[in-house]
């Protein structure tokens, strides 16, 4: 069964002109994001890192209505800008879950945030304008987590290694989420960054890679039920 009030999104990249779209039809209570959301303050242009291309367009902002955002940060996202943050609320309903947040859900599940993932396009991007070292997951990340948390859901930016997404690219990120994933045993898992669709069944776990706004297609669906 799918939940109608709880959404969760793929990458959206600062296509908030899709999002706000998608919010006004589909009126969700609660969204789930899972990272390269779109924050970047100081640039007038937004990057669509799918192919490397640029697209200049006025800026948006997400309009909720009644609708709270939470998201966690992609490797695509100004990392500067959200680790100076004195409040997570970046926008009104508009929520940043830094890497380890715990959030519970209105059923009672515990939902774990684990941004961050590896930029492959680093080398032609800017420290400090569109790429930030701090993109990536530490094992201080992991270690704030506490021990006996219960976990239920995961929301990250890319997934363990033991995910079948036909990629065979290893890094400190993915080790990492599995260290989460066999540690604490969640039943659900949300991710992006793949730019793909798929879901799976793995070490008891049901997961879901979210394709991105830009693709119209299975970047968004309904958070299955408890």
């Amino acid at each position: 069964m799918k939940s109608k009030d709880i959404m969760v999104i793929g990458d959206v990249h600062g296509d908030f002109g899709t999002l706000n779209m998608l919010i006004s039809k589909k009126q969700p209570k609660i969204i789930l994001q899972v990272g390269d959301f779109g924050y970047w303050p100081h640039l007038n242009t937004f990057r669509l890192d799918y192919f490397g291309n640029q697209k200049r367009e006025e800026k948006k902002i997400p309009k909720t209505g009644m609708s709270k955002i939470y998201f966690a940060a992609g490797n695509h996202e100004d990392h500067w800008e959200l680790n100076k943050l004195t409040s997570n609320e970046i926008w009104e309903n508009v929520f940043y879950m830094k890497k380890g947040s715990l959030f519970v859900l209105p059923d009672g599940r515990n939902v774990l945030f684990m941004g961050g993932a590896n930029s492959v396009d680093k080398e032609s991007r800017t420290v400090g304008i569109d790429w930030f070292p701090e993109e990536n997951i530490t094992w201080e990340d992991i270690n704030n987590i506490p021990k006996d948390a219960k976990i239920d859901i995961v929301i990250s930016h890319t997934c363990p290694n033991e995910f079948d997404i036909n990629c065979y690219d290893r890094d400190s990120n993915r080790d990492a989420l599995s260290y989460i994933l066999n540690t604490y045993k969640p039943s659900l898992w949300y991710f992006g960054h793949w730019h793909m669709y798929k879901t799976g069944f793995t070490n008891g776990c049901r997961w879901t890679v979210l394709n991105h706004s830009f693709s119209c297609d299975k970047w968004w669906e309904w958070l299955e039920e408890k």
